[in-house]
């Protein structure tokens, strides 16, 4: 008799985490918070690791397809026909004697095969192969046996080497790896963190989670200094524990402000010292962008709502609501004081201006989800990503795109502008593909492929003097990179999925926000030169 027990709060919790490491990040929200999954102590989450609901479901499948082919004697049905995960499964079996083939066409509902990212890939080597070579070769039926024995034991030890491939898919040198001692971790959050800024002035980092806090950080000079407690920002509402989640941070450029947003639709304004100023009410759903313009005296929220609000930081009120997208917006950004724009799930981004009804600008061309927009440097161009595979750098002048990058293999997730480039403009982008591509935006070239991660890269941050690009992946690694050469410089691995990585404004430090509740600060050695 067996102790094994499986629980509906178990298998949730695995479902949410295959929607975020699948990058479905507004379903997830959507689903945690009708389970209530992230509220259950029982959970040990740090326990589970990447790809743990594709781990299970391919084993059981593959005990499934042992199972149905087993003869009442012991023996194996010599099937050469696939496993589909949802059609229904009809046995062709090879007569051993002449070749010929034998339709069995008993019903199954089951498949060896495994779903990763939406494709389905087989674990077991092609049936087809199988045959051609039992027909080329004429072996004995000892010898098909004992093939198809090692074969269902191949496909059963690749299972059980999904957790290894995982952790050590990488093999990262030594050198390269960055030493605990240069490892500084902020332990107080009770959820996933989420999100995190540097404040531009003071050694300060502000934290969000879904714990229903942000937290703002000093951060001493060295790891190994004693560190300050947190201070910590409650965000309630009301008593539903569900939508607490905080979402987006932000300082304001003189370092004087916080801006937060939450999944409960409110923006909230704080001092340094964890003061709340204001509560800002108009959102009628989640919001999942926040942004100050330059001068510090605005700053912008996009909603799941469909709609952006400018509000006024010293009175706490809102300015003007724009309502020209038809989905939700999933991210805006200021070109200037006044002017902004927002991207949505309906495909559009719009360029708008305070004070001004209507939209300026807008721009259609992807043919799925615009997840990130943003302006460069010098405000001139715009680019934007898509779940359609393709990244775009738009114009004010013009209608149609300057460039598309699409030789990404699935959805774009984040992109980042290089700072500080002197000779031309470089963009970087991330993906669910792992990998990461620098472009030469004027050359329409792409510089360089980075490939060491081997899941999804949410996050990129360049360092401040535009030598090196921060990644953070699902993979739980933050790597350090060469924009020049695209080398793979420093590499940290931590305990849980990487949501955000962000390098502070002198260049030293990289904070990285983990799944698994905290926040490390890595401290970097790094050549200080600027990039030509």
């Amino acid at each position: 008799m067996t102790n094994c027990t499986i629980t509906s709060d178990e298998i949730n919790y695995l479902i949410y985490r295959y929607l975020i490491e699948s990058g479905f990040a507004h379903t997830s929200y959507m689903f945690q918070h009708e389970t209530h999954i992230l509220q259950n102590n029982n959970i040990k989450t740090e326990n589970v690791k990447p790809g743990a609901l594709i781990h299970y479901l391919q084993k059981g499948l593959l005990y499934t397809e042992v199972e149905y082919h087993a003869n009442e004697d012991g023996t194996e049905k010599h099937c050469i026909a696939p496993f589909s995960l949802l059609s229904t499964h009809h046995c062709k079996i090879e007569d051993n004697d002449d070749g010929e083939e034998y339709n069995d066409n008993n019903d199954s509902d089951y498949s060896n095969n495994t779903v990763v990212n939406g494709k389905i890939t087989s674990n077991k080597r092609s049936r087809k192969e199988k045959k051609d070579e039992l027909k080329k070769d004429k072996k004995s039926d000892k010898r098909i046996k004992r093939e198809n024995e090692d074969s269902i034991k191949e496909s059963l030890n690749e299972s059980e080497d999904i957790e290894v491939d995982i952790e050590n898919s990488n093999n990262e040198s030594e050198s390269n790896l960055i030493s605990q001692k240069d490892v500084l971790n902020l332990i107080g959050h009770e959820a996933e963190v989420f999100v995190c800024s540097w404040n531009p002035v003071e050694p300060l980092l502000a934290t969000g989670s879904g714990d229903s806090t942000a937290r703002i950080w000093t951060i001493p000079d060295s790891p190994s200094d004693p560190i300050k407690p947190a201070i910590i920002l409650q965000h309630k509402a009301g008593n539903d524990k569900n939508s607490r989640d905080v979402t987006t941070i932000e300082w304001n450029p003189s370092g004087t402000l916080l801006a937060t947003g939450a999944y409960d639709g409110q923006a909230r304004l704080w001092n340094k010292n964890g003061q709340l100023i204001y509560t800002m009410k108009r959102h009628e759903g989640p919001i999942f962008s926040l942004k100050w313009n330059h001068k510090g005296d605005l700053f912008l929220t996009g909603s799941v709502d469909k709609t952006a609000v400018i509000w006024d930081s010293d009175s706490g009120e809102a300015r003007q609501q724009y309502s020209f997208h038809l989905g939700p917006i999933l991210d805006v950004d200021w070109k200037d004081d006044i002017t902004f724009a927002t991207c949505s799930t309906d495909k559009q981004i719009y360029v708008c201006q305070l004070g001004s009804p209507e939209p300026l600008k807008q721009f259609t061309g992807h043919e799925d989800e615009v997840n990130i927009i943003k302006w460069d440097p010098e405000s001139s161009l715009l680019a934007s990503c898509s779940d359609d595979r393709t990244a775009r750098v738009w114009s004010i002048d013009q209608n149609l795109p300057i460039c598309t990058f699409k030789e990404h293999e699935k959805e774009i997730y984040t992109i980042k502008w290089c700072t500080n480039t002197k000779k031309t403009k470089i963009l970087a982008t991330a993906s669910f593909d792992s990998t990461i591509r620098l472009w030469d935006v004027q050359n329409n070239t792409c510089l360089h492929v980075l490939q060491n991660h081997n899941e999804a890269v949410y996050s990129l941050s360049f360092s401040p003097n535009g030598l090196y690009l921060a990644s953070g992946s699902f993979d739980q690694h933050l790597n350090i990179w060469s924009v020049e050469t695209g080398a793979l410089i420093k590499t940290y691995i931590g305990e849980g999925g990487i949501f955000e990585v962000s390098w502070n404004k002198k260049g030293d430090k990289v904070a990285v926000c983990f799944a698994n509740n905290v926040v490390v600060v890595v401290n970097l050695n790094l050549d200080n030169k600027q990039l030509n």
